[in-house]
């Protein structure tokens, strides 16, 4: 009796030592996942419905598996929603700006632009919608906030003199960032 007990002991001793599920590659043929084996004979009076074989070959996901699916499928929505989002108008000021000398300054004007005969390089700026933080922080902020068609009051200084303009952001397609 004492040597079936002791056998008994040693194989289940041998079946938990050192083979936990992280031990383990998470997927290979034949390895029927999970924590129990898998069927290794067929039982008494039962037959798989794909044949023996297929029975002997079964494997079951591993959980993990089923995360990499969720977050693919997750990232596959998200570009499509970008790519749906992406082709719609934006707005274009037709002007761009750098700061130098502790200054926010207008450094390009474009031709067909907006603002074309109204700002030109040089200018400092001073409040964008009666905002006078621009002065420190620049526009980009608030051009995110504006959409396209969308009118807008520039303060400038040129020269000493203190100029106001109202003008009008263009309707354009996205071709890169920053948008100016």
């Amino acid at each position: 009796m004492t040597g079936k007990i002791l056998l008994e002991v040693e194989s289940l001793l041998a079946q938990a030592s050192g083979d936990s599920f992280l031990e383990r590659p998470a997927w290979q043929a034949g390895d029927p996942g999970g924590d129990e084996p898998g069927p290794v004979e067929s039982a008494a009076g039962y037959e798989h419905p794909a044949g023996p074989q297929a029975e002997a070959t079964a494997t079951r996901r591993h959980p993990f598996l089923w995360v990499v699916w969720l977050v693919t499928a997750g990232v596959i929505a998200g570009l499509g929603y970008a790519a749906w989002r992406l082709p719609q108008d934006v707005p274009a000021f037709g002007w761009s700006e750098a700061r130098r000398d502790g200054l926010w300054r207008v450094t390009g004007v474009s031709a067909a632009g907006p603002a074309a005969g109204k700002l030109q390089p040089g200018d400092i700026l001073l409040s964008l919608n009666g905002d006078v933080y621009v002065a420190w922080s620049g526009t980009l902020p608030y051009r995110r906030v504006l959409g396209a068609g969308a009118s807008y009051r520039i303060q400038v200084r040129r020269g000493g003199a203190t100029v106001d303009y109202a003008l009008r952001t263009d309707r354009t397609r996205p071709t890169g960032y920053p948008i100016t």
